[in-house]
């Protein structure tokens, strides 16, 4: 049937419209996708300043890989909003570069124009600048500073090959070889002094992946050196949110009272037991279903499944003073059960463990313990188990050596996160004191600090293992995220994405 000119005017228009932003978003993604290299060098050396802040440097060769456009704008990523633009300098094989603004491609970072010095086969860009706020109170010894750190990196559609990797963290003016420090995560493949006496910790990764972040951490003696708690809103941040403030006051006021009938749901994530008072208790609950009936916090609750993990021969540590664990190769895996198996399958190469599998695991953990509690009285099995942890408790610390303690009883009382022994031993015949830790108690949850834990991290457990109604959904933004665990809160974050 033929239609009015009007009519054929109106449905054309529309399937214009329609059209273009498709067209659009093809053309502006063939751009994109031309960039395709390697980054066969890189090196990153993080000098930590009495101020608190930081200077990043970094010097990075790329490879444009056949296919590949030339690489004319290169986005560096800095650890929080509160870079100094300024202090940010560049050249490319020694040639200066002044184009240089705040990144359009990532959220945190600079994109540097190379002009006419873009890299059009093999070229090594150096980067400087200084970085605020990344100095902070050690989470595990408040005598110490804290400082972590991760390089930036690119998106995966368009880097190939290895990186050499070599990140330096400098310590500050007050830290020379005599001074007590610690890492955080991996341990150094490098230590020593510089011409000035400052000491320098120095990894490697040889066959680094350019799409993805290495984060490092130190600590060392807070005297002498500005550090923080937090970093603080910026400028723009705080205009923000004074002109949002009423409208959040009257959301608030609202939510208040909704919210206030769910708090304990919605910190929870364990959901209510079905109990049968004139039964008895269950008294043959593993270690990490415990955690589940005592309502332990979610990371004390992984730590049990990790700690049976390496009971059972499963996962081991990786030398005597590490508290990172790996999977034990050749190691039989038949009987083990479903959350035993995501726990072991999440580990990553850098030892830390990935957040969406724990919530698989644990969501498990909790639908496996509501069955084997069924039929029992709740009440009664959590009295039990409380009973055998203060018992066990008692046992400790009755026993003046704790080499004498049945490890029984160690694995039960660190289901207590307020008991923390006193295992200093006296050794009478040669006047002399050591410290005792058993491994199993001393890498308890009270230090496996790389176990996913926080409000964030329950609150995304408790949607599936014990889901709130809710009337309305809301949506997030996708993108290379950041989230440091352990001692310090600064790493950078974002990635140049071409």
């Amino acid at each position: 049937m033929m239609c009015k000119k009007f009519h054929c005017f109106i449905i054309g228009f529309v399937i214009l419209l329609m059209i273009l932003p498709i067209t659009g978003v093809i053309s502006n993604t063939e751009v994109v996708n031309d960039y395709y290299f390697s980054v066969p060098q890189e090196t990153v050396n993080v000098s930590i300043n009495l101020d608190g802040s930081a200077d990043i440097e970094y010097r990075i060769t790329f490879k444009v890989e056949p296919g590949g456009q030339t690489i004319d704008i290169v986005d560096i990523g800095f650890p929080n909003k509160h870079y100094d633009l300024g202090s940010v300098t560049a050249d490319v094989d020694g040639h200066t570069i002044t184009d240089i603004k705040v990144s359009e491609a990532i959220d945190i970072g600079v994109e540097i124009h190379l002009g006419t010095y873009a890299i059009t086969d093999t070229g090594t860009l150096h980067v400087r600048g200084n970085q605020p706020y990344m100095v902070f109170e050690d989470t595990e010894e408040e005598e110490m500073a804290s400082v972590e750190f991760g390089n930036t990196w690119w998106g995966s559609a368009y880097t190939t090959g290895f990186t050499n990797l070599t990140t330096r963290i400098i310590f500050p003016a007050t830290v020379d070889a005599s001074t007590y420090t610690k890492w955080h995560r991996l341990q150094p493949d490098q230590q020593y002094s510089l011409s000035n006496g400052r000491k320098v910790f120095e990894w490697h990764e040889p066959n680094a992946l350019p799409d993805r972040q290495y984060q490092y951490g130190v600590s060392f003696p807070k005297e002498g050196v500005t550090w923080h708690t937090g970093i603080p809103p910026t400028t723009e941040e705080l205009l923000i949110m004074i002109a949002v403030v009423g409208g959040v006051i009257i959301v608030i006021i609202i939510v208040v009272i909704s919210y206030s009938r769910k708090r304990r749901r919605l910190m929870d994530y364990i959901p209510p037991f079905v109990s049968v008072p004139t039964a008895g208790p269950r008294t043959d609950l593993r270690r990490e279903e415990v955690a589940i009936v005592l309502e332990k916090p979610v990371n004390v609750t992984i730590s049990m499944i990790i700690l049976t993990l390496t009971q059972k021969g499963l996962l081991r540590q990786l030398s005597s003073d590490s508290p990172l664990l790996e999977p034990v190769r050749g190691a039989p895996r038949k009987h083990i059960r479903k959350y035993e198996r995501v726990v072991l399958s999440s580990i990553r190469p850098d030892f830390s463990l990935d957040e969406d599998d724990m919530v698989k695991a644990v969501s498990s953990l909790v639908k496996s313990t509501q069955r084997r509690t069924r039929g029992y009285s709740y009440e009664r099995t959590m009295e039990y188990y409380e009973n055998l942890i203060r018992d066990s408790i008692a046992t400790i610390k009755s026993e003046p050596d704790p080499r004498n303690v049945p490890a029984e009883a160690w694995f039960w009382a660190i289901l207590d996160e307020e008991f923390l022994p006193d295992l200093e031993v006296q050794i009478t015949e040669h006047e002399d004191y050591y410290d005792y830790y058993p491994w199993y108690y001393h890498y308890g949850y009270h230090h496996w600090y790389w176990v996913p834990r926080g409000r964030s991290f329950t609150s995304r457990l408790t949607r599936i293992s014990h889901p709130i109604p809710r009337s309305s959904s809301g949506g997030s933004r996708g993108g290379g995220g950041c989230a440091c665990a352990c001692a310090g809160c600064a790493c950078a974050c974002a990635g140049g994405g071409r």
